[in-house]
């Protein structure tokens, strides 16, 4: 069955409809979280809160849109929100090539939980990805600098969707490798 009839089914009230999409999207909503928050509880909560909004408002989901991208929107918002009520700042990757370009400048103020600026982060997280494979650097920049889908990405480089996530997902290690315990 395709997401679209999953919905439509759910919205008819089948119960068992819905629980199909949660076992589709759990994982991904789990992930998305952890990316934001690093901490398992909390990325497991936020992926919980995430499909009781979707559940309460499903009869506003646009069939025109993928399901996938409305609730990674969904996720993302109450990671942001959790940020936020935690006054802490997560440096994503398009922040951090938009605010470096490999030349020095100036330092920005910005309050950050480890006292490094965020120009320090971006100069650190750019030099690890110069240190990766020109293929993971690649498939990084195109998924979280270009947020290009993961449909997106299978063809523009003419590979199976499984590859760009295994691709990601080893690129993301590599990369998680090179930063451990420098933007923590």
């Amino acid at each position: 069955m395709t997401d679209a009839e999953l919905i439509q089914k759910s919205l008819d009230g089948d119960g068992k409809a819905f629980e199909e999409l949660v076992r589709r999207y759990y994982q991904k909503a789990y992930r998305t979280a952890m990316m934001y928050v690093k901490n398992p509880d909390t990325a497991l909560d936020i992926s919980q809160e995430a499909f009781l909004r979707v559940y309460r408002n499903l009869k506003h989901y646009r069939f025109q849109h993928s399901f996938g991208g409305w609730l990674y929107q969904i996720v993302k918002h109450l990671c942001l929100n959790h940020l936020k009520r935690k006054r802490r700042k997560w440096l994503v990757f398009s922040d951090a090539f938009a605010r470096y370009d490999g030349r020095p400048r100036a330092a920005e103020v910005h309050p950050v939980p480890d006292g490094l600026e965020m120009e320090e982060r971006a100069r650190l997280l750019w030099q690890a990805m110069q240190q990766l494979p020109p293929k993971d650097r690649e498939i990084l920049m195109l998924k979280e600098a270009a947020e290009l889908s993961y449909q997106d990405i299978a063809r523009l480089l003419d590979i199976p969707m499984g590859t760009v996530m295994s691709r990601l997902y080893y690129a993301r290690k590599k990369l998680a490798g090179l930063l451990k315990g420098v933007l923590e």
